[in-house]
């Protein structure tokens, strides 16, 4: 569903799950499937690969660091939601 009440996290009537989200998804299940028939054709470098999930999971830390407490005690459907401002 697309919406959710803030307070309780339960869904907004009525449910849906809108088109631009589904056109969306589409777009992002086209990019992996090139992603994976490019993967197949050539190997991957490891060592690239390695550092790039590191650095990914440096930027999630800073970002989880940089919104601080504005998640805290939100219900886990809402803090998906959320919009907290720096």
């Amino acid at each position: 569903m697309n919406w959710y009440d803030t307070q309780t996290a339960q869904p907004l009537l009525p449910m849906y799950v809108s088109t631009v989200d589904s056109g969306n998804l589409s777009g992002h299940l086209l990019a992996v499937a090139q992603a994976c028939r490019e993967l197949a054709s050539a190997p991957h470098d490891t060592q690239a690969a390695a550092q790039a999930i590191a650095t990914s999971g440096r930027r999630l830390a800073s970002e989880a660091l940089q919104a601080g407490d504005c998640l805290a005690g939100l219900p886990p459907q809402a803090a998906c939601t959320a919009n907290c401002s720096r």
